[in-house]
């Protein structure tokens, strides 16, 4: 197999992320488009993406129908009740799936997924999708796909593999992901490049904190270990004599981590200028953008997170690892600061340097 050279290939994503491509509208028959897609709540990085999509210039050229994935608020379980309800959620999506195919007619099945066991579910619903005619999108998001990949065992690395080609297009959102499928045998012209989008900003920082007032760091993503939020509580401790002003704000919704992160907090004695904010909807969101100084997202795995895209769109400096598709927007220097994952040496330079 022959790779796109590295240099066309970023070229190709700088080009479809900011050249905006006019629709022309079909008003005499406009292809119906069913998009299988997780929504809110809770608000997350796929359900950001499918709202935005939903809510976007698709809709004056395409008939979209949402179809929510969660069928059975599977979420909220853990343990064998959560492996259980899969099973139920994946036949009860089969039945809605096939039942809106059959009475709207798409030509498009459009599937969000991610790695892990939702990836060998929505391969499933793709190969449904195919027999019954469909044409065949899958978008995958998330940067855990490599390593879901190599830590599969044989079996389970063919069903991955097979799962890959049921797919028409597979949409990549970097060309960390890109790279990614094409080294597990995804053919080239079944990839396109498509960046992340988000609505701009109707307001923007752009006030500097006066000297004196309480300087904010946000994190705002899944509250959870693999994003780093542990280190970024240990760079607040080194950086509080340095700076008492300093106040860090983690925001997201909580996971099965966060006991054990509020736990860390407390042992360090950080609760006085760290703060668990909870899960946030789009006004509270906004003002919390709005209020921050920097945005840390000191991630261990990431593709493009909607967290950062919308901190760089109200103008914040952000504090990055250098892992999956932040290196790709982020001009060390310029537009933030890259750090290596779980370095939190070079977390608490990046953050002082700031």
């Amino acid at each position: 197999r022959t790779l796109l050279p590295t240099a066309r290939r970023d070229e190709r994503y700088r080009m479809t992320t900011v050249v905006d491509t006019p629709f022309a509208p079909d008003t005499t028959r406009r292809i119906r488009v069913l998009h299988i897609v997780p929504l809110p709540p809770p608000q997350g990085g796929m359900a950001t993406f499918a709202v935005g999509m939903l809510g976007s210039v698709l809709g004056d050229a395409f008939d979209l129908i949402p179809l929510r994935a969660d069928r059975v608020n599977k979420l909220k379980h853990r343990g064998i009740v959560r492996k259980v309800l899969n099973l139920v959620n994946l036949m009860l999506l089969s039945w809605a799936m096939l039942w809106r195919i059959v009475w709207y007619r798409p030509k498009i099945v459009h599937i969000q997924s991610n790695s892990g066991g939702g990836f060998l579910a929505n391969a499933h619903l793709a190969f449904q999708a195919r027999l019954l005619g469909r044409k065949v999108l899958m978008s995958i998001h998330g940067g855990g796909f490599r390593d879901f990949y190599d830590r599969a065992g044989r079996l389970n690395r063919h069903h991955i593999r097979t799962g890959l080609r049921v797919p028409h297009r597979i949409i990549c959102a970097t060309p960390r992901m890109w790279d990614t499928l094409s080294q597990i045998g995804v053919p080239e012209e079944r990839l396109a490049l498509i960046g992340n989008g988000i609505n701009p900003a109707e307001r923007t920082r752009t006030e500097v904190t006066p000297d004196g007032e309480p300087l904010r760091v946000l994190f705002l993503n899944r509250v959870t270990v693999p994003k780093g939020v542990c280190e970024l509580i240990d760079a607040a401790v080194r950086l509080h004599e340095a700076f008492p002003q300093m106040r860090v704000r983690i925001a997201g919704f909580p996971s099965d981590d966060q006991p054990a992160l509020e736990a860390h907090m407390n042992e360090c004695g950080a609760g006085e200028y760290v703060h668990f904010v909870g899960g946030i909807e789009t006004d509270a969101k906004e003002q919390e953008y709005l209020d921050a100084d920097i945005y840390a997202l000191p991630s261990h795995v990431e593709d493009l997170p909607y967290g950062m895209l919308e901190a760089m769109g109200y103008g914040l400096p952000c504090v990055v690892s250098d892992v999956g598709g932040l290196s790709t927007l982020t001009e060390q220097g310029a537009s933030g600061l890259l750090v290596p994952p779980q370095d939190v040496d070079a977390l608490v330079e990046a953050l002082g340097r700031l």
